[in-house]
């Protein structure tokens, strides 16, 4: 877990290092949060984050930075706000950068710097049509098949056709690769909701049909999509 992060230019501490700390279950931090963060007007989304858990879950937690959680500790008995705190101070001592000594040393580290923004600056452009395709999906609870996906990703940077997507998801675990299931999805991947079963009934003359097709959800669109970079190596 990382126990500090940078989040808006602001360190701050995870609800669920919180919940670590002071024994508390993180559900019950969640919901000390959310009411503070009613109290002081405060939209969630602003400290909201999405994870992804042990068991491949997405699962929500907030990022508090240190005003925040001053206030929100208030709350906290003397010994647990001491005890959060502490730990504060810890971690923020071990991701203490360490000062040049020389003007040498600081002329290297400004360097570093420099090189580092550059190369976040030449990312953010790499990433761009992702973090686009993450709001757009993000915002819509809409299930499409899986050729459709193929078309989706497309128009994202990833040229990939339907019956290549098929052999890709089949190859790396998600579809079935043979038999009368083939190119459905495995039931732990259903479980995790990243896709749905949706069956119709066809009338004929020869009587009703029950057919079924599997969607990707909203939230497996964004799944796959990771997944799909990492082995395409994008």
């Amino acid at each position: 877990m990382n126990n500090l992060k940078v989040r808006d230019n602001k360190v701050t501490m995870s609800s669920r290092e919180i919940a670590k700390e002071t024994g508390k279950r993180h559900d019950n931090v969640l919901r000390d949060i959310e009411k503070m963060l009613k109290d002081l007007k405060k939209g969630y989304l602003t400290f909201e984050e999405i994870y992804s858990d042990s068991c491949g879950r997405f699962q929500k937690q907030y990022l508090l930075p240190y005003h925040e959680l001053m206030i929100l500790l208030t709350g906290y008995s003397t010994k647990l706000r001491d005890i959060v705190l502490s730990r504060w101070e810890e971690l923020e001592n071990q991701n203490m950068p360490k000062l040049p000594a020389t003007y040498k040393e600081a002329l290297l580290a400004l360097v570093d710097i420099v090189e580092l923004n550059e190369r976040k600056s030449e990312q953010l452009k790499l990433d761009k049509p992702f973090s686009n395709f993450g709001k757009s999906v993000a915002n819509s609870s809409e299930s499409i098949p899986v050729c459709d996906y193929a078309k989706v990703l497309n128009n994202y940077g990833i040229k990939i056709g339907r019956n290549k997507l098929f052999n890709l998801l089949r190859k790396n675990g998600f579809l079935i690769k043979a038999g009368r299931s083939k190119n459905s999805p495995f039931q732990r991947y259903i479980n995790m909701g990243i896709f749905e079963i949706k069956e119709t009934v066809l009338t004929s003359i020869k009587g009703d049909l029950l057919v079924t097709t599997y969607l990707i959800t909203g939230k497996g669109q964004i799944y796959l999509l990771d997944k799909i970079k990492n082995i395409l190596n994008i």
